[in-house]
């Protein structure tokens, strides 16, 4: 569902530290700040690239 560098609006559930990765089966999402902080969201929304790119048709698909 996500990829590196992908944008995503979410809701912070908790921060601590925890190894970061995404899992899109769960719609969760591990954030890690500029410090080194990290929290664990629940994903609310993917948001568009904004360059108006768009995955060809059966791409990004699991």
């Amino acid at each position: 569902m996500l990829r590196g560098g992908d944008h995503a609006e979410v809701v912070v559930r908790a921060a601590r530290r925890v190894p970061a990765e995404t899992d899109g089966r769960l719609r969760r999402v591990v954030l890690r700040g500029r410090q080194g902080t990290v929290g664990v969201g629940v994903i609310v929304r993917l948001l568009r690239d904004k360059r108006g790119s768009r995955p060809e048709d059966g791409e990004g698909e699991a």
